[in-house]
């Protein structure tokens, strides 16, 4: 068993580098610790070895001890050396089957720091599917944003049809079931300003009050081109857009 022979599946999950040495790692500790009854284990893939460390008498018999340790006595550490080559069956079958886990845990924690970081941010995304409760919406990549009902502007729903684009505004991310959940928002006062800030990054822009889909108003720290405010009128169907600056 060679670490190599697991980074292509790691490569098809999108995974590599670090990510994908800790998950090995993590599977064959885990693999061997439950092989030897002993908690005490060391992964090198540098030496693609394995090192584990036995308590005579609480993880290994006194005559099994012997056996490596001639000298051994009760309360000695003994070391068993493995390389990944010469890693027993039972070991190497367990480190294949907790291998896709680990990745598919990892990747997970991914996604969710990644979203995580454009709650309260605007983004853009394409209705998937939709019913009488919700809409899907495809954010890229194995992500799908949700956004309620009462998320929604009325005068848009109407819109909201299979391959439309949108700009949403991030309201949270949760996790459920292995899976990662974005709630997404048209309806939110932010929306506005978050898609000014993502044309003016260094803006200091904040929505004041909004009825989404008539008027919205924002303050800001500086002036913002007419361009910039007609494309943000047109992304919201029409809405009024009144900013003053402070």
């Amino acid at each position: 068993m060679r670490f190599g022979e697991f980074e292509q599946l790691a490569q098809e999950m999108g995974l590599k580098g670090e990510v994908v040495e800790g998950a090995f790692a993590s599977s064959l500790k885990a693999a061997v610790s439950g092989y030897l009854n002993t908690p005490e284990v060391e992964v090198s893939l540098e030496k693609e070895e394995v090192a584990a460390f036995l308590k005579v008498g609480e993880d290994l018999g006194l005559k099994a001890a012997r056996k490596w340790d001639k000298n051994a006595c009760p309360g000695d550490l003994i070391t068993r050396r493995f390389s990944f080559s010469l890693l027993p069956e039972e070991v190497k079958k367990e480190v294949k089957e907790r291998f896709p886990e680990v990745l598919n845990s990892l990747k997970e924690e991914m996604i969710y720091r990644t979203w995580k970081g454009k709650v309260h941010q605007a983004i853009e995304g394409v209705v998937a599917e939709r019913d009488e409760m919700k809409i899907g919406v495809n954010l890229g990549g194995e992500v799908t944003g949700f956004m309620l009902r009462r998320e929604q502007t009325p005068k848009e729903i109407p819109l909201y049809r299979e391959g439309k684009c949108f700009w949403f505004y991030v309201l949270k991310v949760e996790r459920e079931k292995g899976l990662v959940r974005v709630f997404l928002s048209r309806r939110s006062i932010n929306l506005p300003a978050a898609i000014l800030q993502k044309r003016l990054p260094k803006a200091k822009i904040r929505g004041v009050r909004r009825i989404a889909g008539i008027k919205t108003w924002m303050v800001s720290d500086r002036e913002i081109k007419k361009e910039y405010l007609e494309e943000l009128k047109e992304e919201l169907r029409g809405e009024v857009i009144e900013i003053k600056i402070h």
